[in-house]
């Protein structure tokens, strides 16, 4: 949560300073802003799918009840 508070101020700064210098208007700030955000999400999804193909717990429900020797209920 600390992280993406810090990334919106960041991008709030950026837009103030753009603005305030005249050098880029308000609808193209925020249209970078908005683009920056979406690589920035974009960039978490990456990592996280990536991330996700070594978890250290790959048993499942199922995997663990055949393993004990019960019976799945909904098959």
């Amino acid at each position: 949560m600390l992280a993406v508070t810090g990334w919106l101020a960041m991008i709030a700064c950026v837009v103030l300073a753009l603005v305030q210098n005249d050098i880029v208007s308000w609808g193209w700030v925020l249209s970078i802003a908005a683009l920056l955000s979406f690589a920035g999400a974009g960039g978490l999804v990456m990592m996280v799918i990536q991330r996700s193909r070594y978890l250290l717990f790959l048993g499942t429900r199922r995997q663990l009840r055949q393993i004990r020797g019960g019976e799945d209920q909904h098959e």
